[in-house]
């Protein structure tokens, strides 16, 4: 088997994560030659997912001391007397790891087996055999059903690649924070839910229609422009009457997608959510099967299609610059010359920049049971805005085996806040999630912090290379498409970023 990588490429793109997978299928798409590297067995790099076993690997690989990368003598043969060699970065992204099966995963619990017989095993040791069944997202989010990441998820074909559920539960916390409850979020949904008075339907229905006018024209509508830059929740008392739980509705479920936002962002992120509304389900929001970690692997399937060549669990070695350029990469001992080139933070060598100190923290719960009990198994989102500090943005994403996501009977519970002042503010917010008789069991936790902010170019920077943001605190994928797009036009303004596929001709 041959296993020698090309002479000379367009563009060389080290990591799988999600950002450079739509980068190397936009690239692959429009006629450029792609080389995609990993030095991860997987793709996704910290927007994949995981069953239990490889999520352990991926907790090991995590732990491991970063070691220095150095230049050996065969690099050393391929750097000609006017160039100059840099290594390729090793920058941890993931922080405070910590996993932990908990006290309740020690009760026993009674099963059938094959033959109908009963059997007494701990909820550990039955989820452990059922290793194969979960699939973990290390970075979950959803996507608006007319959102920028399902319209490119169309118009590239991308789509065929994958299978989607809706999200069809929102919920919130009500009655003084002692009871989750449901969320209306469609006419019929609010004029059938017994949690509002029926003045009070009548004000959403009222507010929902003020919103649909405001999308269009909001600069003939009155009463909102003094509020623009004030407390979304003040405009909404001052304005629409919609005051306690009432405003609840709105400010923690419809407008999760933006956290504390101001009136003019506010609005925003409620008409995104009612344009969504009906498209694909009674839901705006839909979850792919099996978990996020499918999206970079669809991307890279295209990319693939169209000729991009990849080459995983393999050393990823440095740079070659010329005249502040990138001239090539060298990889597995090879010299590849390339025309960019482009990576996930992971890669990005110091001396071209750093990545700004956000963090994102992260618990990852298996449950024997929903937040919410119903009838039929949900997909819920839960935001935990009144729960949390406003900084913290924290939100809950809950779903089991109807998703493809655990085995029969338990949940993944996904909780997601901003880390601010140094302050990890998601371990309190789970303690009052899980605290009470009626709470699920949570059998395994697993918290982390992953890397996220923007990266910060220095003047050493090359002109053709460029970093990739890692995933930050947001619901949504929208500004993964803004960031991947602006990337794309700015190296090749000339050509189409992931243009709607021609149709195929019988």
């Amino acid at each position: 088997m041959d296993d020698s990588l090309p002479d000379h490429v367009d563009v060389v793109i080290v990591g799988t994560g999600l950002p450079e997978a739509i980068l190397a299928a936009a690239c692959s798409r429009s006629g450029l030659s792609v080389l995609h590297l990993d030095r991860n067995p997987f793709y996704g790099e910290n927007w994949a997912s995981f069953n239990l076993n490889t999520l352990d690997e991926w907790i090991g690989e995590n732990k491991k001391e970063l070691s220095e990368t150095t230049v050996s003598e065969s690099i050393k043969e391929k750097i000609q007397a006017d160039e100059s060699y840099i290594s390729f970065g090793d920058n941890r992204q993931i922080f405070d790891l910590e996993k932990q099966w908990t006290e309740d995963s020690a009760t026993e619990k009674v099963v059938k087996n094959k033959d109908g017989e009963e059997t007494t095993s701990t909820y550990r040791a039955i989820i452990e055999k059922e290793w194969r069944r979960f699939s973990i997202d290390i970075t979950p989010k959803i996507l608006l059903s007319r959102g920028t990441m399902v319209q490119t998820l169309c118009d590239s074909e991308v789509s065929k690649y994958a299978e989607f559920k809706c999200v069809n539960r929102l919920l919130c916390f009500c009655d003084g924070d002692k009871k989750i409850c449901r969320v209306p979020y469609n006419r019929s949904e609010i004029f059938e839910t017994d949690q509002l008075s029926f003045v009070d339907k009548r004000r959403i229905m009222k507010f929902m229609q003020f919103c649909l006018e405001w999308s269009k024209n909001q600069d003939e509508m009155k009463d909102w422009k003094e509020f623009a830059d004030k407390s979304f929740s003040e405009f909404l008392a001052t304005v629409h009457n919609l005051e306690g739980s009432t405003q609840r509705f709105i400010t923690d479920a419809i407008a999760i997608l933006e956290p504390n936002p101001t009136t003019l962002t506010g609005l925003q992120a409620v008409c995104r959510f009612i344009d969504s509304v009906g498209v694909f389900g009674p839901s705006p929001f839909l979850y792919p099967l099996y978990g996020c970690g499918e999206l970079p692997q669809c991307f890279c399937r295209l990319c693939a299609v169209f000729g991009g060549l990849y080459a995983l669990h393999l050393q990823v070695d440095g740079i070659i610059l010329k005249e502040n350029k990138v001239v090539a990469v060298v990889a597995g001992g090879q010299r590849v010359n390339c025309d960019h080139i482009i990576t996930s933070p992971r890669y990005a060598p110091k001396k071209f920049g750093t990545l700004s100190g956000e963090l994102v923290d992260r618990a990852i719960l298996v449950t024997d049971d929903t937040i919410l009990k119903e009838e039929k198994e949900q997909i819920s989102i839960l935001s935990l805005a009144s729960i949390s500090p406003p900084q913290c943005a924290a939100r809950l994403f809950e779903a089991g085996y109807e998703s493809c996501l655990a085995p029969r009977g338990y949940y993944l519970s996904q909780l997601t806040g901003a880390r601010r002042d140094d302050k990890n503010y998601l371990k309190e917010v789970e303690e009052k999630l899980y605290d009470s008789e009626d709470s699920p069991r949570v059998l395994m936790r697993l918290r982390f912090a992953s890397a996220a902010g923007s990266f910060q170019y220095s003047e050493e920077s090359p002109t053709n290379f460029a970093v990739l943001p890692p995933p930050n605190v947001k619901l949504d994928y929208s500004d993964v498409i803004i960031s991947s797009r602006e990337l794309f036009t700015k190296f090749w303004p000339d050509r189409d970023f992931l243009p709607r596929g021609l149709p195929t001709v019988e």
